[in-house]
C-alpha cells in the first residue's frame, strides 16, 4: 500500500538528516554507534519533549500567536523538527557565534527542510529523476540537461523564502529551549570594548566533556554541505553545479543577476576540473590522530582533552576589593581561553568523526566562488582548504610514481623541498633538499613511531600534521627505493607564491623594484622581502634606541633587549599592507605572531617601523593602494560602486551598503529576547568601499590566476589539484608542469594590450556622470610583465 505523500516527505527529511536512530535495527549502519545513541539520550529527546510543550502552549494560549509557531508548523513531525534544530545549533558552535547569527542559521535550517519537502511535493517526477541521475553515469546528455534545468527552476525561488525576522524568532526560541533543557550550549553576554555587550552562544562544559569520551558522535554533527561519494555536477550556469539537491550557487552570498550573462568559460572550466579531483581519507594519519586524542595528548595543534582550570577564588574575596578585582580579571582571561579550547575541541571531534565515516571511500569536493572569484571547496570542516589537522586527513585517491624516465629526479626534489617548507625551512630548493637529507633519521622515526620518543620530531614543524603525512610518504618512498620497488605519491605537493599581494601589484604597476623584491623578476637567486624588512626594522629600531628620546626610546630598547625582531614577527604585518592594512591591523598581526604577551604600545611602535621600512622598499605598492581608495571615494560620491571584469571574464562589484538595523523582539514565555537584524540599504558605505577595494581587487586577480593556472595545467596533463588561493598542489611528478603553468597564467592575466588598471579606469568613467574625472593610475612602467615567465622563484 502506498504511503501518504506527506508521510513520505517526512521520511525523506529524516533520511536527509540521518535520523536513523529512531529505527537503528532496520537501518543497520556502522555510523549508528553507541556514542551516537548517547548523544540522542543526552539531547534530542529532551529537546523534543520541551519543544512539544512549547508548541502546545503557543497553540492554545489565548491572545496573539507567537510568530515562531508558523515557522515550526512547516515541519509537522516534532521528532524531525527537534533534530533539525539541534543539529543546526551544534553545527554552528564549532566556532564563536553571536546569538543573532546562530538563531538565524537555526531558523533557516527549518525553512530549508520545508522547501525541500515542497520540491518533493510539487515536482515528484523531477525529484525522482534527480535521484536516478545521482547514481547513473548520466550518459544521456538530453536527460541530464532536462534534470538540471528542472532543478534550476526549483532553485529560482519557485518556493518562496521566509522573512528573516520570522527565521530569527524561530531560531531564538529554539536556542533558548536547547540551552535550558539539553545542557549542550550556553548563552552568555561577552564584552566588546568598554561598554558594548554581545550575546554569544558557546559549547557547554558538559558537551566538551562528552566529546572527550565519545568523539565518534561527531558523525552526527554532519555539515549541511558534505563530501560527496560521487563526482559533483559540473558547473554550467550560476545556479547549476556542485550538489544535486543541496543548495549551492556558483558564487556564495551573491546577487545572482550579476552572473546570469557572464561570459567566463575559463572560470567554469577551472572549477569543474578542480572539483573532479578524487580524494580519500589518509588512514595512517587518522590512526595516529585517534591515538593521540584517546591518550589526551596536546600535540601539533590537537587540543587537550582537559580545559584550562578556572583560578582558585581568594579566601578573602568577599572582603578584599583588590583580591576580588584581580580574581575577576584572571577568571575573565581563563573563560576566554576555555571558549577557544571548546571550539578547537569541537572542530577536532568533528574532523575525527567525519574522517572515520568516510574512510575507505573515494571522495569529491564541490567548489564554489566568493564574489571576488576566489575558489573555495564547499564541504565544511573536513576539506582540503581547512586547518592543518583537516588537510592531513585527506589525500588524492589517485597515486602517481614519484618520477618517470622523462622527468628524472625532478619529482623527488620537489617532494623533499615541500617537506622542508612544511617544517619551516625556507631558501632555495637545494638548501631545503639538503635539510631533508640531513634529518633523514628523525623523519623516518616520525613516520614509524610518531607518538613516542625520537618520533616526536614532526610535532615541532610549522605545519605538524601535514608534515607527518609527508613524513609517512617519505618513509614509504625510501623503503621502496631501497628495495627496488615503485612508490606512488598520494599527498598534494604544493608551491606557494612568495608575497603574493605585492607580486600582483608589481605586475599591475609594472614596477621593477617591487618585482625584484618579490621574485616576479627572474632574479639569479631568491629574494626574501620579509627578511629584508626584518633587517631594515632592526636597523631602524637600533637607530631609535641610540638617537631617540622619551617613550619611543624605551620601546626601542625593550625590543632590542628581547631580541625578538625577526622575519616571523614582521611577516604578518607586511602581508596585510597590500590589502589596505591599517597601523592598528599591523600591530595586531605583530601581537598574534609573537610567542609572548606584548603591550599594545610595543606592537604599535614596531608596526610603525615595519610600515616605514616597507614603504622604502616597495613604495609603488602603497601608491597603488592610495589610488584605489581615491577612485573608490570619487565613485561613491556619485553613487557608483567600483566594478571590474577580470581577464577570465568574471565580474566583480565592490558594492557595500550602509546597513539598516532592525530590532527583533522574541517573547520567550517569561522574558523578551532582543536581537538586531541587519538589512541592506540603497546607500553606498563610502568608507567601507574605500577600505576594501585594494584587498578585493588583489584577491580577485589571484583568483583569476588560479583559474587560468588550472586550465593550463590540465591541458599539460595534470589531473589532480589542491588549490588554496595562491598555493598550488598536485602530485610531485607533475609539480614542474604546474609551476610552468602558473607562470604562463600570470603572464596571460597581466600581459594585455593595455595596462589592467588603465582598462579599469576607462570602464569606470563610462559609469560616472559626464565631466567627472578619475586620477591616472600610478604606473611605474619600467618592468615588462612578460619577464615573469623566466622567473625561477615566483613560487616555491
Amino acid at each position: 500500500m502506498r504511503r501518504d505523500e506527506e508521510d513520505l516527505a517526512i521520511e525523506r527529511g529524516k533520511d536527509r538528516y540521518h535520523a536513523r536512530w529512531n529505527n537503528a535495527s532496520r537501518v543497520g549502519k556502522e555510523t549508528d554507534t553507541v556514542a551516537g545513541r548517547t548523544l540522542l539520550r543526552l539531547s534530542v529527546s529532551k529537546v523534543r519533549d520541551h519543544l512539544d510543550e512549547w508548541l502546545d502552549r503557543a497553540s492554545t494560549t489565548a491572545g496573539r500567536r507567537h510568530s515562531a509557531l508558523d515557522v515550526f508548523r512547516l515541519v509537522p513531525d516534532v521528532d524531525l523538527l527537534s533534530l533539525l534544530l539541534l543539529r543546526a545549533t551544534l553545527d554552528g558552535i564549532t566556532k564563536p557565534r553571536s546569538f543573532t547569527n546562530l538563531a538565524l542559521k537555526v531558523g533557516t535550517a527549518v525553512e530549508q527542510e520545508y522547501r525541500l519537502r515542497e520540491a518533493d511535493r510539487l515536482y515528484p517526477l523531477l525529484v525522482a529523476s534527480i535521484k536516478q541521475a545521482q547514481f547513473s553515469h548520466r550518459a544521456d546528455e538530453r536527460r541530464e540537461r532536462w534534470v538540471l534545468q528542472g532543478l534550476k527552476a526549483i532553485r529560482n525561488e519557485t518556493i518562496p523564502r521566509l522573512p528573516a525576522t520570522l527565521r530569527l524568532r524561530a531560531g531564538a526560541v529554539a536556542l533558548e529551549i536547547i540551552e535550558r533543557h539539553s545542557g549542550l550550549i550556553e548563552i552568555v553576554n561577552e564584552s566588546r570594548g568598554k561598554k558594548k555587550l554581545v550575546k554569544m552562544v558557546r559549547a557547554s562544559d558538559e558537551l566538551c566533556a562528552w566529546l572527550s569520551e565519545a568523539h565518534l558522535s561527531a558523525e552526527l554533527l554532519k555539515p549541511l554541505l558534505p563530501l560527496l561519494t560521487h563526482p559533483p555536477i559540473p558547473w554550467s550556469d550560476p545556479s547549476t553545479g556542485g550538489y544535486i539537491k543541496l543548495p549551492l550557487t556558483l558564487v556564495k552570498k551573491s546577487r545572482a543577476a550579476i552572473y546570469e550573462d557572464m561570459d567566463a568559460p575559463t572560470v567554469y572550466k577551472a572549477m569543474n576540473i578542480h572539483q573532479s579531483t578524487g580524494w580519500e581519507v589518509n588512514s595512517k594519519v587518522l590512526r595516529v590522530m585517534e591515538e593521540a586524542w584517546d591518550r589526551g595528548m596536546e600535540i601539533g595543534g590537537l587540543p587537550s582533552a582537559n580545559l584550562t582550570p578556572m583560578p582558585n577564588k581568594p579566601l578573602d574575596i568577599e572582603t578584599n576589593k583588590d583580591a576580588r578585582k584581580r580574581y575577576a580579571i584572571a577568571a575573565a582571561e581563563v573563560r576566554s581561553l576555555r571558549n577557544a579550547e571548546k571550539s578547537k575541541r569541537l572542530h577536532a571531534a568533528r574532523l575525527l568523526g567525519l574522517a572515520q565515516a568516510n574512510e575507505g571511500k573515494e571522495l569529491w569536493q564541490p567548489v564554489t566562488l566568493d564574489f571576488r572569484g576566489r575558489m573555495y571547496t564547499a564541504p565544511t570542516t573536513l576539506n582540503s582548504q581547512s586547518s592543518d589537522l583537516a588537510k592531513s586527513l585527506l589525500r588524492f585517491s589517485e597515486g602517481m610514481p614519484m618520477d618517470t624516465d622523462a622527468t628524472g629526479d625532478e619529482g623527488e626534489q620537489a617532494f623533499k623541498s615541500y617537506g622542508a617548507s612544511l617544517y619551516g625551512e625556507s631558501g632555495e630548493m637545494v638548501a631545503r633538499v639538503h635539510w631533508v637529507n640531513a634529518h633523514h633519521d628523525e623523519i623516518m622515526a616520525s613516520a614509524k613511531s610518531p607518538l613516542d620518543g625520537d618520533g616526536m620530531f614532526w610535532a615541532g614543524a610549522k605545519k605538524p600534521w601535514v608534515f607527518l603525512s609527508w613524513a609517512m610518504e617519505y618513509a614509504e618512498h625510501c623503503e621502496a627505493k631501497a628495495n627496488g620497488g615503485t612508490f606512488h605519491n598520494h599527498i598534494p605537493i604544493s608551491i606557494d607564491a612568495t608575497c603574493n599581494g605585492c607580486q600582483i601589484w608589481s605586475l599591475l604597476l609594472e614596477d621593477l623594484s617591487t618585482a625584484m623584491s618579490t621574485n616576479v623578476y627572474p632574479n639569479e637567486s631568491p629574494r626574501d622581502l620579509y627578511g629584508e624588512v626584518a633587517r631594515g626594522v632592526l636597523n631602524e629600531v637600533t637607530r631609535v634606541a641610540i638617537e631617540g628620546t622619551g617613550k619611543e626610546y624605551k620601546l626601542a630598547r625593550g625590543w632590542l633587549k628581547t631580541g625578538r625582531i625577526s622575519r616571523s614577527v614582521v611577516k604578518p604585518a607586511v602581508l596585510i599592507l597590500p590589502y589596505s592594512g591599517t597601523l592598528k591591523g599591523m600591530a595586531e598581526a605583530i601581537r598574534l605572531a609573537s610567542d609572548r604577551p606584548l603591550k599594545s604600545s610595543a606592537c604599535f611602535f614596531l608596526a610603525k617601523q615595519v610600515k616605514k621600512v616597507t614603504e622604502q622598499l616597495i613604495p609603488a605598492v602603497l601608491q597603488g593602494r592610495e589610488w584605489c581608495k581615491e577612485v573608490s571615494n570619487i565613485c561613491a560620491d556619485h553613487g557608483v560602486a567600483v566594478e571590474w571584469t577580470l581577464p577570465t571574464g568574471f565580474r566583480v562589484v565592490n558594492d557595500y551598503r550602509t546597513p539598516k538595523y532592525k530590532t527583533v523582539q522574541t517573547w520567550m514565555g517569561d522574558k523578551y529576547s532582543v536581537s538586531t537584524l541587519a538589512a541592506p540599504s540603497k546607500k553606498l558605505a563610502k568608507r567601507r568601499c574605500a577600505q576594501t577595494i585594494t584587498a578585493n581587487l588583489t584577491h580577485s586577480l589571484d583568483g583569476a590566476v588560479a583559474a587560468r593556472c588550472i586550465e593550463y595545467a590540465a591541458a599539460a596533463g595534470v589531473s589532480s589539484f589542491s588549490v588554496v588561493f595562491d598555493s598550488f598542489g598536485t602530485h610531485a611528478v607533475n609539480l614542474p608542469k604546474l609551476g610552468k603553468s602558473l607562470l604562463s597564467a600570470v603572464d596571460s592575466i597581466f600581459n594585455g594590450r593595455q595596462n589592467y588598471l588603465c582598462q579599469m579606469r576607462e570602464h569606470l568613467l563610462t559609469l560616472l556622470p559626464e565631466g567627472v574625472e578619475l586620477p591616472e593610475p600610478p604606473i611605474v612602467g619600467n618592468f615588462s610583465t612578460h619577464q615573469v615567465c623566466e622567473s625561477r622563484y615566483f613560487a616555491s
